[in-house]
Parts: structure tokens; C-alpha cells; sequence
């Protein structure tokens, strides 16, 4: 075929239907382990905790016109990967198109541990998310209880400084 003959066949051939992408509504789905025995599915997953630890920081100040380093302690927040794990005793499964799978199959599909995605509400994935799995990938509907991070120690504010000398401020 000759290259103008192509460039015309491919001009006049129908344009696919533009898809519209839309962001997802729900959150994102999680990565873990599933698998059925003795007609339970037991489900391993990891899970980010956070927690609160307090640190000792140096701040400098300025004092009659003097850099004075002030040692402080301040709430940080960090997080630490924690594995856990959860009996479902009637999941929710469904394929990478989003279809329900029964649980006569589902039960031969988790005969040995699977890499599952997890619904983190127990809703079925947003077909957003979906669009990246690969075929065969399994997602089960189960909520994972997010945990908020902790309330940091109260402390005490500090007053305000005054103003170095000179310095005007409008009000």
C-alpha cells in the first residue's frame, strides 16, 4: 500500500468514540492477601499507624538583639506499617471488569493465598481504578477501618513578641 493510499485510509476511517475519564468517587483500592479455608476467607493486609512521639528541637530567637538558641519539645507524627489480618465470613468479590464472581467460584480461586485488592469502604472498586488492574486480578469488598492520625499534647502558645525598637507597624 502506498504511503498516500494509508494516509487516506486512515483519515477517512471512523474515529474510535472519545471515552470520558472521570476521577474516581471512592477511595483508592488496597493491595493484601486472601485466601478460603474451612469456608472462612481470611484476609492479610497492611495497614499504616500512626503515632506520636515528642522531639527535642533548637529554635533561635531574638533577644535584646541577640540570636539566643531556645530548646523546645514538639509533637511529630510518623507512621509505622503494621500487617493484620481479618476473617470475612461472606466476601464480595469481583473480577477486573468489575462483574461480582460468585462464591462457589470465588472459593477456587482463593483455594491458595491470592493477591487480592481490598475496597476500602466496602463498596466495589470505582471503575477509575479498575482501568489499571490487570485481568485476572481479583478486588474484594470488605471495609478496612482507616485510623485517624493521633491528636497531638496540647502545649502551651507563647505570647507575642514585641516589636524591635524602630520598627513601626501601621494599623
Amino acid at each position: 500500500m502506498t504511503p498516500m493510499l494509508l494516509s487516506l485510509t486512515l483519515a477517512l476511517a471512523p474515529a474510535p468514540a472519545d471515552e470520558k475519564i472521570t476521577l474516581p468517587s471512592g477511595p483508592p483500592p488496597q493491595f493484601g492477601l486472601a485466601v478460603i479455608k474451612d469456608g472462612k476467607c481470611k484476609v492479610h493486609f497492611p495497614e499504616l499507624v500512626p503515632y506520636t512521639t515528642e522531639e527535642t528541637r533548637t529554635r533561635v530567637v531574638i533577644v535584646d538583639g541577640k540570636q539566643v538558641p531556645v530548646q523546645e519539645k514538639v509533637a511529630v507524627t510518623a507512621y509505622r506499617l503494621e500487617y493484620r489480618t481479618r476473617e470475612v465470613d461472606k466476601p464480595r468479590a469481583f473480577d477486573a471488569r468489575g462483574k461480582e464472581i460468585d462464591a462457589k467460584r470465588l472459593a477456587d480461586l482463593l483455594k491458595k493465598e491470592t493477591t487480592v485488592l481490598l475496597s476500602a469502604d466496602g463498596k466495589p472498586v470505582d471503575p477509575f481504578y479498575l482501568r489499571t488492574m490487570k485481568d485476572g486480578t481479583l478486588t474484594l469488598a470488605m471495609p478496612i477501618a482507616v485510623r485517624p492520625a493521633p491528636v497531638p499534647p496540647a502545649r502551651e502558645i507563647p505570647k507575642p513578641r514585641d516589636l524591635p525598637k524602630g520598627r513601626n507597624v501601621k494599623e
